[in-house]
């Protein structure tokens, strides 16, 4: 009964609007979250829109998306903006709520900065997360681990920090089930 009186939106979708590239996946990645593709849709170089279903979400609580984007690096002026909507059902009254659009700054990225490179990590490895995960789906164990490894050993070549200690045990993580899986697969 605690679970249902906390739900306090239900429902929940975002509508990302990127008018200057492509949209070309959403993951999920935060923490206790499983890091998979929720959406990804194509442009023609008019603009990507995509639709990510979040489901129920509770009081307190937190989602992280990695958005991947691909934008011209000429001829747009800067800085790209990547718009937001919010729409829910409101569980006390049934309505549905429609938040209204917001628009997000996003910085251009220029030379080899320490934040152009925690990026970098973060999104090399929640995309091999995510693409072993539907390699091992397939029943592709070989291939998973190379992805996994070769993700592994990307990160492992940025200065140390605590993300990268965070990225690479998560990847680890990651390795030892697509091992256990593939010993699993193969008895």
């Amino acid at each position: 009964l605690g679970g249902l009186v906390s739900v306090v939106m239900q429902e929940v979708h975002l509508e990302l609007l990127f008018p200057t590239g492509e949209i070309t996946a959403v993951y999920s990645c935060g923490p206790g979250q499983q890091a998979m593709a929720l959406a990804g849709a194509g442009g023609n170089g008019s603009g990507a829109a995509v639709s990510v279903r979040l489901g129920e979400m509770y009081a307190e609580e937190e989602r992280e998306l990695l958005v991947e984007l691909r934008a011209p690096l000429s001829g747009v002026q800067h800085p790209h903006s990547l718009s937001v909507r919010c729409s829910y059902r409101d569980p006390a009254s049934q309505d549905i709520v429609r938040d209204a659009e917001q628009p997000l700054l996003l910085p251009a990225l220029r030379g080899e900065s320490s934040s152009s490179r925690r990026l970098h990590d973060l999104f090399v490895a929640t995309r091999a997360v995510a693409e072993s995960r539907r390699l091992a789906e397939l029943q592709d164990m070989a291939t998973a681990i190379h992805l996994l490894s070769s993700a592994r050993a990307l990160v492992m070549q940025s200065p140390p920090s605590q993300q990268q200690q965070e990225l690479v045990g998560s990847l680890d993580t990651e390795l030892s089930d697509m091992r256990w899986r593939r010993s699993q697969h193969r008895q």
